[in-house]
């Protein structure tokens, strides 16, 4: 019988509570480049300025 293990699964943290994420929410390129992204799925937004 074969002991050895290969595991394919991922940890996804969706609410940060693994792993303390900071960012920085205040940076203008930050939500210019979300509006960017969000963009080429066909939802439009503008970011505050």
């Amino acid at each position: 019988m074969d002991k050895s293990r290969n595991y394919k699964n991922y940890v996804f943290d969706l609410y940060g509570t693994l792993v303390d994420i900071h960012t920085d929410e205040e940076q203008e390129l930050l939500w210019e480049k979300l509006a960017l992204f969000y963009g080429y799925y066909d939802a439009v937004y503008e970011p505050e300025r």
